[in-house]
């Protein structure tokens, strides 16, 4: 990677060496707490976030862990700002489509094949669904996101 978008070279990671291994199955352990706690955070983001922004559901035959909460905006840049400001952190994953990244320029596609991605790549925003958010976080970002598209 060269800065935290652009990515020059695909890579891979093969093995894993034993202090790795060690911190993975003690949180393997949790893992099941750690997904029930995510997916609450999810499950209050749903019921509560009411402003200009979609947020794709999950499917009835899908198991969302969560990893990432994921909302879309047009106003994105600007709501991320919003939210900087009052101190609420948040992400903007894959700006730069992975078909327009460096690494893949060998597979030939350019700007406008693939409208969709391209599109979402400027609309998705990252909030906050860690498993360590407190409730009173959450209504705090919840607030403070339906507050902007008041305004």
């Amino acid at each position: 990677m060269e800065k935290r978008n652009i990515i020059k070279n695909f890579g891979y990671v093969s093995r894993m060496d034993n202090l790795q291994a060690l911190i993975l199955n003690h949180r393997l352990d949790n893992l099941d707490d750690l997904i029930l706690k995510r997916r609450k955070n999810a499950r209050f983001y749903f019921d509560n976030l009411t402003s200009d922004i979609f947020i794709p559901e999950e499917k009835t035959h899908e198991f969302n862990t969560y990893h990432t909460f994921v909302i879309q905006t047009k106003k994105r840049n600007q709501l991320k700002k919003y939210l900087e400001k009052n101190g609420i952190p948040s992400l903007i994953h894959y700006p730069v489509p992975i078909h327009l990244q460096p690494a893949a320029k060998f597979l030939g596609h350019k700007k406008g094949d693939f409208p969709m991605t391209e599109k979402l790549s400027n609309t998705m925003l990252t909030l906050p669904i860690n498993q360590e958010l407190k409730l009173s976080e959450l209504k705090y970002i919840v607030k403070t996101i339906n507050l902007y598209f008041r305004r």
